[in-house]
């Protein structure tokens, strides 16, 4: 049984919600012919497509797919193009061993796996607080021990506009390709993250253990200047994720207080009853965004 979000308004509707009317009112501002006129047009449905819900009522939900690298492990739904060691999107668009971007926004994240899972059991929108088992802190899953790895894995997640403008996309850096994340984040410069573009990369190395297999794992490296068009888009489209993050953030809290979450117990039971292994209550796919932390 999947349980209802218990937040049903925040103060950041606002700039969320009104995120598509921006984009295309500054679409229809613009001459027949421009070719930025149709992509402004494309962003402003992405961020808020309308969706057929339940007794005819109507709700938004913002799709943002994810870029993904194919591991070659099996079990990936991937294009048919698309080999190991290559980029692709859930959308099944095949990017090939680069993609380029502007990054928009930025958060920490933290994710933790059953044994044997393949969805996250418990995860947390800024490394600090899970859904399922609370404070990341004292959660036992978290909890670094020497010559271990933890059970739950930090992350950086990045919220792009891809250079062509074909369409925004979430990225997400963890395990091996955690580092890239953070050194990418490092290179930020005023007065904007999307001051430059970006290259998403491919590279891959041996396991130094057990079968010494080959893994793959994500690169990133700064290339030309933003375009000073391009770079004014940018800075409309970002206060949408930032906005996006922090309505995320005020949910989980607000509905972990209702539900009665806490600090995660020591035995690792479920910090309340949210079923997170369907869709989770509150359920953040589409406001899952981001703020540089």
């Amino acid at each position: 049984m999947t349980n209802q979000i218990v937040v049903s308004e925040t103060p950041y509707d606002d700039i969320v919600n009104g995120m598509t009317d921006k984009l295309i009112k500054m679409a229809d501002e613009l001459d027949e012919g421009d070719e930025l006129k149709d992509k402004l047009y494309a962003l402003g449905q992405q961020v808020s497509p309308v969706i057929e819900g339940m007794d005819d009522d109507e709700f938004t939900r913002a799709k943002i797919p994810n870029v993904k690298l194919k591991h070659g492990v099996g079990g990936e739904s991937a294009p048919e193009e698309t080999r190991a060691g290559q980029l692709y999107s859930d959308r099944l668009e095949h990017f090939g061993t680069e993609f380029t971007f502007l990054p928009l926004y930025n958060h920490k994240s933290r994710a933790y796996f059953a044994p044997g899972g393949t969805r996250p059991e418990c995860s947390s929108l800024d490394g600090k607080i899970g859904f399922k088992y609370g404070d990341c802190k004292s959660c036992p899953y978290g909890q670094y021990e020497e010559g271990k790895t933890s059970e739950c894995k930090s992350g950086r997640t990045v919220y792009v506009l891809a250079s062509d403008l074909s369409g925004l996309y979430r990225i997400n850096f963890s395990k091996t390709s955690l580092k890239a994340g953070e050194q990418m984040v490092r290179m930020f410069s005023a007065p904007a993250s999307f001051a430059f573009e970006y290259t998403l990369g491919v590279d891959k190395a041996q396991q130094q253990t057990g079968a010494k297999s080959t893994y793959y794992y994500l690169t990133t490296k700064r290339g030309e200047k933003t375009d000073p068009k391009v770079f004014e888009l940018c800075r409309v489209i970002a206060p949408y994720f930032a906005a996006g993050h922090k309505k995320s953030k005020f949910i989980r809290d607000e509905t972990l207080k209702l539900t009665g979450g806490g600090s995660a117990p020591a035995n690792g039971a479920p910090l309340n009853a949210l079923d997170t292994h369907g869709e989770s209550a509150p359920n953040t796919d589409a406001i899952d965004f981001s703020e540089s932390v």
